[in-house]
Formats: structure tokens, sequence, C-alpha cells
């Protein structure tokens, strides 16, 4: 595509030493660029004979990470809830209950409500 008449026109005006000052930005900061970005691909070599490396920081944690864990004897297994009534399940899971709860309740359509049934199960779920 050929430039306009006015964009040439517009170069020529312009004073030598602002073409200079292009010319030398162009040819010293567009190199330092360049250069700049090859510097950040560079990547450090790590050799695979490691015999010779030293390593004094394990402590006792980091021997033991990988391996299985025992089966303390603090716990306990699972209550058989099947033999269990309801107030009994309750009791038993409110003994290994932290953090928040949250309890969903499905609302069927057309269903009639009361302000006390509400509140009922607003407090059931907290």
């Amino acid at each position: 595509m050929p430039e306009s008449s006015d964009q040439m026109e517009s170069w020529k005006s312009q004073s030598p030493y602002r073409r200079v000052l292009f010319l030398l930005l162009l040819c010293f900061v567009l190199p330092l660029l360049i250069l700049g970005a090859a510097a950040g691909k560079r990547r450090v070599s790590i050799p695979d004979d490691l015999s010779d490396v030293v390593d004094e920081e394990e402590d006792e944690e980091w021997k033991k990470w990988g391996q299985k864990k025992t089966r303390s004897e603090d716990l306990l297994p699972p209550p058989d809830f099947s033999k269990m009534n309801p107030a009994e399940i309750q009791t038993e899971m409110m003994k290994r209950h932290t953090g928040p709860a949250y309890g969903f309740v499905k609302l069927r359509p057309g269903a009639a409500r009361s302000r006390v049934r509400s509140k009922f199960f607003l407090w059931f779920l907290v």
C-alpha cells in the first residue's frame, strides 16, 4: 500500500534531529529489549548426579512422609446406627460434630405452611 503524499511530506518536513533521535532509539533501545527477552529464557541446569550433595535438613517428620499411617487407638470404629433410635443417633453424631451445620428442606408447591412450622424448621437448621 503506497504511502500518501501527506505522510511523505510530514516525514520530509521533520527536523534532522528528530530523524537522528528516532534512528538512535531504534538502534539502541530495540536490541536491549530483544536481549532482555532472551535473558529471561535462560535456564539453570541441575545435574542428575547428586551423590556428592550432603542433605542435613531432614527431620523426623520428613522421614515419615509418604509412609502409611498406623491406626491409633483413639479412633473408635463407627457405631452401628441400625440398632439405635433417632435420639441416640443424633446424640452420637453430635459427639463428633465440629463446625457449622447446613440443612436443606425440599418445599413442595401448594403445601400449606404456618409461621410456627417455618420457625421450627429454621431453628432445626441452625
